[in-house]
Parts: structure tokens; C-alpha cells; sequence
């Protein structure tokens, strides 16, 4: 245990200061404010009502210091609010009349473009063969571009702003400042479309990209001017992409993916599921250049320079360059800024023979990453980066064990060497392992907001991982360094590597698959995790204090406590039942809530890819803060129905699965690696009952609502999977919703055949499709309001006219996005995600 003191105090006379730390809050304020003021359209907020006010109170200050006033400080921290604010409001706001983004529309629609290419394209790896993928996809290219034209008819006008674009397949010859002309797919990036769910249009707008861009093939991008040769951009993008090239050929296409993340931040060139692999163990971090590389990188340069090959000055100058230039060759992310910046203040501090105070050089780096880009501070990547540093620099700031008295060390030193070796590593990794545990409780709130994992592991793995990584840097930069020095150990360094990252690999891919390793949950209330981190600074200095550790704990426990109150509450109010019919692309989720909190998820899946429609699906359901599912009924086997399902089955317990009698083949059947199939087999697997239902059989959630089967029996029809779909009506309160699947002839034929069954919501069958007989089917079942899940293509006025005049109301996720009925005794009440 940690004794009550920390530290010793500077020497008197040397009181350390850290005024950098105020004027980072207060940056941080500013901006916080303006985002604010922006998302609530307030009117006074404005770039120059920001900065004429900083200007007005730096006067202010000035006067106040001349006459020794003491709020002379507080004005000047409020100046420096107003001028960050302002910054940010310049950065998040204020766009050309021409800007690019203003064009795009959320159907997209073809598009050409002239350009300027900002870097050389990034490879961005193809998704791994797999049977839940209807449409495969193979390796893309990802490119940013500065607009400076747009094809309007036969005439080109000026346009302006930034464009990401996607490319099919591999894109050669494009470098920083060459000029392109483009012909693609354009339109507005991807907002978040379901509750819950992560706005990918915001991530880009922070970085002052309001457009997309899609090419089916790298012959639609055309250069038709070569960048100037000086263009330090370029020269960066050249060394990049041949040390890129180098790694592929050195390490092979099986390693060279992880190495160049880890070297040079290139992390799309890994597949998502290795990725995840890294995501669910809590080593995702070792990814994202930051600290740990630059802190390697510099003591491979010190320990080389510390031969005696330069003079101590000079030295410092050169490991000042090195990892500057890193940074910026690895795109100059936030985390590599903060490590650039803490590295340079350091040597700062080295060639004038002073220890730069440790909280007040974060705060410089902090100001340095909002001076570059202020929305970074709503970003969880650069929050991460900085909480974890935080901690650590608390973690070392405190006494954790007491001091060896003169027996006790004459004792130990007289020990052997294996000993002291031993007792050495062991302490080394205990600390290690603490410092891990410290921060591991101190972010997760934070790791939960945003990625909703809980990674017990990154505890245990911490010393075997940076171990590991520290060994694939080493070598990964020699190979790099020294094999393109002297060629000859090039070999040599390349099967070092590739043994350190098989290592790394292996690790990473065998604790992933521990008991308990990982799992997932809601994220805590907003206002518990803000709360959480303004208490963490008053209980991380109380552990050092006469509080005391316990007291301490006491004080977290109770604050836990208080977050888990509105939970317990919430299962005591009276509800309703709700409908949410989810937006994912080409595909369905119907979520259903009963007012007894029975959770029934209605097909789980979309055309596009499976990782798409499990992220949407789980992060609308931790929102609701739900963790289990009691039942997946899936209509048929069409995989845009239920693909999400092996993702969700990891992510939640899920009671029992629903099928009907033609969903799965039967025993013996040739078309054993199709995806059905291999559903059948990771249930069984996951030990998850598989239940058939048909005709006439009704499945109880609670005392007040159940769901009839309408179709099919065992016999079925002879049209297919869609023919086949499972009918469902889900009844409460005397109100029903109808979930008919993809129905559509010869079964939709056999249902109509039966007396009417009428029903207030009606999911239109087969994603709105002709083929579904919209007007036969709309007067069998009389809808009040008819819900199409479908893509952009699916909205077809004809169908929507049909049921139009059958009297209903037809809405569209992909016009809305989500759509939740809330239904009743009085009625439905229906509520759309998007205005």
C-alpha cells in the first residue's frame, strides 16, 4: 500500500508553477461554451463577437496589471476563453459560399470534380470473405482532396472545401499536390440515423470535411497535373509510402498490415477483425502513435547518440528533429502531437539543466493540439490520450512503497544475482500492472461512452503486451533505419520483426478468446461520467492526503452508487409498448419493448456489411440501456435479415432465437457452408435454444402482450425464402403491429386467403418492394401507418401511393432514420430520429 506522502516539495525558493494549466481550463471553457452556444443557435455567439470581446478584456487586463489588481489574472484567463471560443467557432461553423459540403444531399447523385490531392492515397484493407456478406468488397483506396471546381453541365464553376473520397481497388500514382479530376457517387457524409448511434458527419466536420465521395474504380480518378517536386508534402507522402512498400515486401501481406499500424499509424491497411481483436483487449491504444512510440523512438536515438557520436547540444537538437519529423510523417494525430510536444519541452529542459514541471508541459501540449484543431477536445481519442497521461503522471507523483532502511538494503545487496534480478522484474511489473489498474479505473467511464467495452484483461496483459510492442517497434524502426542503410541485415531485422509481431499477434489474438476477457455495456448517464471526472481529480490528490485511501474508495463507491439509482428507478415507472424500427441500410430491425421490459428483436440484419448493421443495432439498445435479449426471431434466410445476428449474440445474452421450419437447412443438406448453416452452427455453439415457430402458434413477452404466428406452416409454399417469411402480429393494449418479412407470392397470396386481420402499424413487406402486392395487401390488413425499412432506392411513390389511399401514412427509415411507435390503449404515438 501507498504510504500518506508523495513526492518530496521543491527546494524552497523553487516553487514550481504551472500557470499553463489555467490557461488550458480556460481554452477548454471557451470552446466548451461555444459549442454549446452553437448547437443551441444562440445569436450573439460569433467568431468576432468572441475575439472583440478577448481583445476588450486583454485592455482590461492590461490596465489591472499596471495598477496591481488582483483579478488581473482571472481577466486575462478570460480572455484566453473568448479567444479559444472564437477559434472554435471559426473552425466549426464558418464555411466558403462556395463550399463543396453545401452541395451535398443525403441521396447521392454522380458528380465530377477537379481537385487537389492533400496526400498520397491511404490503403484501406479488404473485409474477409465471409457467408453473412451479400455483396463482398475488396481493397479500397481512401484519399483527401481539396475542391477547386465542380462540373455543373457542360461548364465548370469554382468550389471549395475538403472531400473525402473512396475508391474501389488500389489507387497508384496520385501524390500530395497533384491535381485530379474525379468522376464519382457524391453526397453528404454518414450521420447518425438511430439513437445512440456514432455521427460519423460530425467526426468529419470537425476536421472541416462536409462531403463524400465514392469512385467504382481508380480509372474514374485522372491526373492531370503532377504536384511541384518541392512540396514538403510530398517528399513525406514519398518516404511514407516506400517505407510502406519496404514493410510489405520485407514482412509479406500477412504481417506488414500490423507493422505499418504500429510503425506509421496506417491502420486501415489492417482488416476490422484483427482490429478488433486489439479493440476488445484494451490494446487498441498500441495502434495509434502516440507516447509509447515517440518514448521508444527517443531512447533508440539517445542510446545512439549517447556514443559520443555528437556533442550533448547538438544531440538534442537532432532527437528534436527526429521526433518532430515522426510526427508529422505519421499524420500529426493528437496523440503524437502531445508525445512530439512533451518530448521537445523535455529536451528543452535537458539543454538548460532544468526538469520542466511535468502538468505544466501536458498543459502546453494541450494547448498546442486545441490550437491545431479546437474540436479535438470533443473527440474521445485525444480525451483518452490526455486523461491516461494525467494519471500516470499522478501515478508516479506518489510514494507507493517505503523506504529500504540501512539493514534491509545491506541484507538485499548481498542476495545473488538472480535474485536481485528477479525481485527487480517483479517490482517492476507490479508497478507496471498498478499503473495499469489506475488508469483503467479512471477511463473507464470514458471507454464506455464511447465504445461500451469493459476490458479486465488490459489489466493482466499489460507487461507481456509492452513488452511485445516495445520489441516490434525496436525492430520495425531498425528494419526501416538500418536495413535501408546496410542493405545486407535487412533479412536479418525482417525475420527479427516478423518474430515480434507474431508475438505480438498471438498475444493480442489469445487473450481476446480468455473467459471473461471482455464484455460489453450500456454507457453510465452522461451526467454520472462528467461528475465522475471532476471528482477524479479530488480523489486521486486525496489518496496522498490524510483522507486516505479508504475514505477515498468510500467516497467512488458512493458516487457509484448514486449512478446506479435512476436504473432502479426507471424499472418501477409505468410503460408502454414500443416499436423501433431501426435504420439500417438494405435490411430490418424491429425492436420491441414490452411495458414489462421484455426485449424481442424482429430480424437483425442488412445487405451491406454485418458490422454495420451490429453496431447500429447494439448502440440503439445500450442507449435504451438494455443488456439482455430475451428473444431474436428471424422471418427468413436472407442475410439482410439476419446477419447482424453473430455480433449481437456476442455483444448480449440473448434468451432463445425463433425460426421458421424452412429458416435453417435440414440435416445432411449439401449447402452446409452457406450462412444460414453457419448460424445454425454458432448458436448451437453459443448453447442458444433454437425454437420453430409456424402458423397458429403465439409466443407470450409478458402479461399484456404476445405475438401470433399467421404464416407459414411446416408445408409452407414453393416460392423461396421471401414466400416463405415468417408473419407475425405483435398485440398489447388491443392495438397490433404487423411484421410480415420479405412476403411476397406465392405466400403473400396464401395470407390473404385467410379473413382480413386489420393492424394500426404495418412494416411493409419485402422493404416496399412492387412485388408484395401493396394495394391487395393494403386492403387486407386496413394500416394506419405503414413503415418501409429499406436504402435511399427503396422510396417508390407508386408503392407509397397504394398505400396512401388505403388511408395509411407512410414513413421511411431512410428518410427519417429511426422510427419508434409507442402504442397503447389511446393509441399510437410514432416519433422520428429525423426531423
Amino acid at each position: 500500500m501507498p504510504t500518506a506522502s508523495s513526492t518530496p516539495p521543491p527546494r524552497p525558493g523553487r516553487r514550481r508553477r504551472a500557470p499553463m494549466v489555467a490557461v488550458a481550463l480556460a481554452g477548454m471553457a471557451g470552446i466548451l461554451l461555444d459549442r454549446l452556444a452553437s448547437d443551441h443557435s444562440v445569436g450573439w455567439s460569433s467568431c468576432g463577437a468572441w475575439w472583440l470581446l478577448s481583445f476588450a478584456l486583454l485592455g482590461v487586463w492590461s490596465w489591472m496589471r499596471r495598477t496591481g489588481h488582483r483579478l488581473a489574472g482571472a481577466t486575462v484567463l478570460c480572455a484566453a476563453a473568448a479567444l479559444a471560443a472564437g477559434w472554435h467557432h471559426w473552425h466549426w461553423n464558418l464555411f466558403e459560399t462556395d463550399e463543396v459540403g453545401r452541395m451535398a444531399t443525403l441521396q447521392p447523385y454522380p458528380c465530377c470534380f477537379e481537385a487537389v490531392a492533400t496526400g498520397a492515397p491511404e490503403r484501406v484493407a479488404a473485409a474477409p470473405q465471409s457467408p453473412y456478406r451479400a455483396i463482398p468488397q475488396g481493397e479500397k483506396s481512401q484519399l483527401l482532396l481539396q475542391i477547386n471546381r465542380v462540373r455543373n453541365g457542360a461548364d465548370w464553376q469554382a468550389a471549395t472545401g475538403r472531400c473525402e473520397l473512396i475508391v474501389d481497388g488500389h489507387l497508384l500514382g496520385v501524390g500530395a499536390g497533384d491535381r485530379v479530376q474525379v468522376f464519382g457517387s457524391f453526397r453528404d457524409p454518414s450521420t447518425a440515423r438511430n439513437p445512440g448511434q456514432f455521427d460519423y458527419a460530425l467526426h468529419m466536420r470537425a476536421d472541416r470535411e462536409l462531403a463524400f465521395m465514392r469512385a467504382g474504380s481508380p480509372d474514374c480518378v485522372t491526373k492531370l497535373e503532377q504536384g511541384s517536386a518541392w512540396n514538403p508534402a510530398r517528399w513525406i507522402d514519398n518516404l511514407r509510402s516506400s517505407w510502406q512498400s519496404r514493410l510489405w515486401s520485407a514482412l509479406g501481406p500477412q504481417r506488414a498490415p500490423t507493422a505499418a499500424a504500429l510503425l506509421l499509424g496506417a491502420r486501415n491497411s489492417m482488416p476490422r477483425e484483427e482490429v478488433d481483436a486489439f479493440r476488445v483487449t484494451g490494446a487498441l491504444h498500441v495502434l495509434v502513435v502516440s507516447g509509447l512510440h515517440a518514448g521508444i523512438l527517443m531512447s533508440m536515438v539517445f542510446g545512439l547518440l549517447g556514443m559520443g557520436l555528437l556533442p550533448r547540444r547538438q544531440a538534442l537538437l537532432v532527437a528534436v528533429a527526429i521526433v518532430l519529423f515522426y510526427a508529422v510523417l505519421t499524420g500529426a494525430h493528437p496523440p503524437v502531437v502531445r508525445a512530439a510536444v512533451l518530448t521537445v519541452l523535455a529536451c528543452i529542459g535537458l539543454w538548460f539543466d532544468e526538469q520542466p514541471f511535468a502538468l505544466n508541459s501536458l498543459a502546453i501540449a494541450a494547448v498546442v493540439v486545441l490550437a491545431l484543431n479546437p474540436a479535438d477536445l470533443f473527440r474521445t481519442g485525444p480525451q483518452l490520450s490526455f486523461l491516461c497521461v494525467t494519471v500516470l503522471l499522478w501515478f508516479v507523483s506518489v510514494r507507493w512503497r517505503q523506504p529500504l532502511d540501512p539493514l534491509q538494503r545491506l541484507l538485499r545487496s548481498c542476495e545473488p544475482l538472480p535474485v536481485r534480478a528477479l525481485r527487480w522484474a517483479g517490482s517492476r511489473a507490479g508497478l507496471a500492472t498498478l499503473a495499469t489498474l489506475a488508469v483503467w479505473v479512471i477511463s473507464l467511464p470514458l471507454l464506455l461512452a464511447r465504445y461500451h467495452l469493459v476490458t479486465p484483461i488490459a489489466i493482466l496483459a499489460c507487461v507481456p503486451l509492452f513488452l511485445t510492442v516495445a520489441a516490434s517497434l525496436v525492430t520495425g524502426f531498425a528494419l526501416l533505419v538500418v536495413g535501408w542503410l546496410i542493405p545486407p541485415l535487412e533479412g536479418a531485422l525482417a525475420a527479427a520483426n516478423g518474430l515480434c509481431l507474431d508475438a505480438l499477434d498471438g498475444l493480442v489474438n489469445s487473450t481476446s478468446h480468455w473467459p471473461h476477457a471482455y464484455s460489453w455495456s450500456p454507457a453510465p448517464w452522461t451526467w454520472w461520467t462528467v461528475g465522475w471526472y471532476m471528482l477524479a481529480p479530488l480523489l486521486l490528490a486525496a489518496g496522498g492526503t490524510r483522507l486516505g485511501w479508504r475514505r477515498t474508495a468510500q467516497l467512488a463507491a458512493a458516487w457509484i452508487a448514486i449512478g446506479a439509482v435512476p436504473g432502479i428507478v426507471e424499472r418501477f415507472e409505468p410503460r408502454k409498448l414500443e416499436v423501433a424500427f431501426l435504420d439500417v441500410g438494405h435490411g430490418v430491425c424491429a425492436v420491441v419493448t414490452t411495458p414489462e421490459g421484455a426485449t424481442l428483436l424482429c430480424d437483425a440484419g442488412s445487405l451491406g456489411s454485418p458490422h454495420h448493421a451490429t453496431s447500429a443495432i447494439s448502440e440503439y439498445l445500450w442507449s435504451r440501456g438494455i443488456r439482455h435479449i430475451d428473444g431474436i426471431v428471424l422471418s427468413h434466410a436472407d442475410v439482410d435479415h439476419f446477419n447482424a445476428v453473430p455480433g449481437l449474440v456476442d455483444r448480449f445474452a440473448v434468451g432463445r432465437v425463433f425460426v421458421s421450419p424452412h429458416m435453417f437447412p435440414p440435416p445432411g443438406d449439401s449447402t452446409t457452408r452457406t450462412a444460414p448453416a453457419e448460424l445454425q452452427r454458432l448458436l448451437t455453439a453459443r448453447h442458444i435454444p433454437i425454437e420453430e415457430i409456424e402458423l397458429g402458434d403465439r409466443l407470450t413477452l409478458d402479461s399484456v402482450t404476445h405475438v401470433d404466428v399467421l404464416y407459414p406452416d411446416q408445408l409452407g409454399s414453393f416460392g423461396g425464402d421471401n414466400s416463405n417469411s415468417l408473419v407475425l402480429v405483435i398485440e398489447s393494449a388491443g392495438q397490433r403491429v404487423m411484421l410480415p418479412g420479405d412476403l411476397e407470392a406465392p405466400g403473400i397470396d396464401y395470407v390473404m386467403d385467410e379473413p382480413p386481420t386489420s393492424c394500426e402499424i404495418l412494416l411493409a413487406p419485402h422493404h416496399g418492394s412492387r412485388r408484395s402486392d401493396p394495394p391487395g395487401f393494403a386492403a387486407w390488413s386496413t394500416p394506419e401507418i405503414v413503415i418501409v425499412s429499406g436504402g435511399p432506392n427503396t422510396v417508390d411513390r407508386n408503392v407509397q401511393l397504394s398505400y396512401q389511399k388505403a388511408g395509411a401514412e407512410v414513413l421511411y427509415t431512410a428518410q427519417r432514420g429511426a422510427i419508434t411507435a409507442v402504442v397503447d390503449a389511446d393509441g399510437v404515438e410514432i416519433s422520428t430520429f429525423l426531423p
